[in-house]
């Protein structure tokens, strides 16, 4: 249990659940619980202070920004600890992107990492993660979800005393919720606490609000929506397990936090075809994807090439990068044709496809 709970990051919950039972053992595996305990209380700590800190800095550079995800779960929780996060994640206009990475850099000394196809990376002197997102979700992966969130800042109300800090309505903040848990159920899985975060919000009510039904279907996730949190209400409600409750379990008790790389490299090779185009286009990424990976750089075209070029230097001169590479690839051909055709129905089944 304490391996399992782990791995979802979920065990300050366990630990809970185990005292009030009286199951917790007095022993080191009991210690760990506790530990885990204490430990989320601190990291809540210092991610709320970080987060104080980065809106106060936004607000003085005046910039719009929208806090996402944990951030703004913690308060369906009893405590906000309770609900762990291991990063802060903000969306920001992306005019205003380098203009947010150079605030917290200079006023409250982030170290900026890199920029990727939908946020930057940077770390506060704490060793908090900061994932400053221009983009809030990559439509590549699930057909459709991203629709209702095109010109997401239109959509979007201040929060009241504040100048630059936006909110979401309960509906879109809902449909984004599920949005992103698709995005990571097709990108390799998706974790126990994304389900308690549904079943939570799913018991306010907002799901049945005529606002949220049409944003479903407008991204095409109300199937999926549904079966998610029909699953959310077997395993912490009184509903009845269904087959399809139990393959979902199956799926998502394995998949840890953010996923696993086998079930990740799988769904690309469904994708893809077979295991050799999986294979080619890590070597040689196709442009519509170099496109999507760098959306704020300009001549595209004429960087590509060298672009390609410094991948192949870093993939074998990068420190640990030449033998991650050769494990992915390894696990792409290891894994079999039957098993991605078994994952990709399994993704339609749930209502992804």
């Amino acid at each position: 249990l304490y391996k399992l709970s782990s791995k979802h990051d979920m065990a300050h919950l366990a630990a809970i659940g185990l005292e009030k039972c009286a199951l917790l053992p007095l022993d080191d595996v009991g210690a760990k619980f506790k530990k885990m305990q204490f430990l989320a209380v601190m990291r809540n700590k210092r991610i709320a202070a970080e987060l104080a800190a980065i809106c106060e800095c936004f607000e003085d550079a005046k910039i719009d920004f929208l806090p996402l995800k944990g951030s703004a779960m913690k308060g369906l929780y009893p405590e906000s600890w309770m609900r762990t996060s291991c990063d802060i994640d903000i969306l920001v206009k992306p005019d205003d992107l380098d203009r947010a990475i150079k605030a917290v850099s200079e006023k409250l000394d982030y170290k900026y990492e890199e920029t990727n196809d939908h946020d930057a990376s940077l770390f506060a002197p704490s060793g908090v993660h900061f994932e400053l997102h221009y983009k809030l979700i990559r439509s590549e992966y699930v057909d459709r979800s991203e629709t209702p969130l095109v010109d997401i800042w239109s959509k979007l109300t201040l929060e009241e005393g504040s100048n630059h800090k936006y909110l979401m309505s309960d509906a879109l903040f809902y449909y984004y919720h599920i949005a992103h848990i698709a995005k990571h159920y097709t990108c390799g899985g998706t974790g126990i606490r994304s389900i308690l975060d549904s079943y939570l919000l799913a018991g306010s009510g907002i799901a049945e609000s005529e606002e949220c039904i049409s944003l479903l279907k407008e991204g095409g996730l109300l199937e999926f929506e549904k079966n998610i949190i029909h699953l959310a209400r077997v395993w912490f409600g009184d509903e009845e397990s269904t087959e399809l409750d139990e393959d979902m379990g199956a799926y998502i008790l394995d998949s840890g936090t953010y996923g696993t790389q086998e079930n990740a490299i799988a769904l690309t090779k469904a994708r893809r075809g077979s295991s050799f185009k999986y294979i080619l286009s890590r070597i040689w990424v196709p442009y519509n994807e170099y496109k999507k990976d760098h959306p704020l750089w300009k001549c595209k075209a004429l960087r590509y090439p060298f672009w390609q070029v410094g991948r192949w230097f870093k993939l074998l001169f990068g420190r640990g990068v030449l033998k991650r590479s050769l494990s992915e690839f390894n696990s792409a051909s290891e894994i079999s044709d039957e098993n991605v055709k078994s994952l990709a129905a399994h993704i339609s089944r749930v209502g992804l496809s």
